[in-house]
């Protein structure tokens, strides 16, 4: 079965963009609560660029996040 992409609308992207650049922000501020880190950390881990056993300073490092 052939996939086909769904183009998000442009005010759609920027909302979610904008919720990325505040998470990203209280992250190096060390300001977001462990649980959710621990949440972050095991999506990008388990389904994303993260190697396994990565540390939450690693989550800054992510590409396209700094």
């Amino acid at each position: 079965m052939k996939s086909h992409p769904r183009v998000l609308p442009p005010p759609d992207l920027e909302a979610l963009f904008g919720v990325l650049v505040t998470v990203h922000a209280r992250l190096l501020a060390d300001e977001l609560p462990p649980d959710l880190v621990r949440q972050l950390l095991n999506r990008l881990t388990d389904h994303g660029p993260l190697p396994e056993g990565a540390s939450a300073g690693a989550l800054g490092d992510v590409r396209g996040l700094r």
